[in-house]
């Protein structure tokens, strides 16, 4: 006997379009994740503050990058693209203030 609430659904496996779905939303919070991090190292590299707050912004956001590729949720060419549009992005900030 099942406890109310619990009973079994047949077709208990996800269908393959929500798993897709969050599959794509996952990847998009980690994307958006390395965007911040890059966004924090590249500010950090031209502000005044210690140089040991600036390595460690930038060490953040390689490993992030790193256990990225490692667990192949993203390849290295995603992320070097990822790298230059923010780079320009920074750049273009830089240049509009």
């Amino acid at each position: 006997m099942t406890e109310p609430g619990h009973e079994r659904r047949s077709g208990t496996e996800p269908d393959a379009e929500l798993a897709q779905e969050t599959l794509s939303m996952r990847q998009h919070e980690l994307i958006r994740n390395v965007r911040q991090l890059l966004r924090a190292a590249m500010d950090a590299r031209f502000s005044s503050e210690p140089r040991d707050y600036k390595v460690k912004t930038q060490a953040y956001a390689e490993g992030y990058m790193r256990a990225l590729t490692d667990a192949q949720h993203l390849d290295s060419r995603s992320l070097l693209e990822l790298v230059s549009d923010e780079r320009r992005k920074h750049s273009q900030s830089d240049h509009a203030s």
